[in-house]
């Protein structure tokens, strides 16, 4: 009778994930995004309200020339003190956060608005979708309510920023959450300053 060879059964070696080894990965990214970060010229353009219905903190440009100086009082030099940025993928990923932040920002506005609720937009107010829909661009001071949601949900993963990287399409800025950290320190071109280069 034909003799019976067994054939070697070939393990696949399970490749090595562990909750340990992806946080040890993220900590390493997250440390060359803030080496990254502060090696950029950043500066702070004072009492233009940069992105002020966006999110909660204090904007930062990374860029070489803050485009926000010629309506600025002062531009300042910052030394940011960051640690767990959130790093958008470019300025569109913004706005997929400030959807996501859209349901709890009506409630609250809602909450401190009652009589919404009795008004002929309410039933828009319910059905918008997306926070730039016409009748929440109307509300006064709805944006800020979206801002401070998107700011919340951030900080509850443990983010303390948001970075944006200065590309062909999108402005380099970092966003600063706690005002303490943002580092403003030296001035860089006064508001006299900024006025005589506009004039010349």
């Amino acid at each position: 009778p034909p003799v019976e060879t067994e054939t070697a059964e070939v393990v696949q070696e399970p490749k090595i994930t562990s909750p340990e080894i992806d946080a040890k990965k993220k900590a390493l990214q997250t440390k060359k995004v803030v080496a990254e970060i502060n090696s950029l010229p950043i500066t702070h353009a004072k009492g233009v309200g940069m992105g002020a219905n966006e999110m909660e903190g204090t904007y930062l440009s990374t860029e070489k020339e803050n485009r926000y100086a010629a309506g600025a009082k002062e531009v300042v030099k910052v030394k940011p003190n960051v640690e767990n940025p959130y790093v958008l993928r470019d300025a569109g990923e913004l706005i997929d956060l400030q959807n996501a932040a859209l349901q709890k920002a009506k409630e609250a506005y809602l909450n401190d608005n009652p009589e919404l609720a009795k008004s002929k937009m309410f039933k828009e107010f319910q059905e918008a979708k997306t926070f730039d829909a016409d009748i929440l661009s109307s509300l006064p001071d709805f944006q800020g309510y979206v801002a401070k949601e998107v700011t919340k949900n951030l900080k509850a993963q443990g983010h303390d920023s948001v970075y944006l990287r200065e590309s062909k399409n999108d402005e380099g800025m970092l966003i600063v959450f706690d005002k303490g950290k943002a580092g403003i320190k030296e001035t860089v071109k006064t508001k006299t300053q900024i006025a005589e280069e506009k004039a010349a």
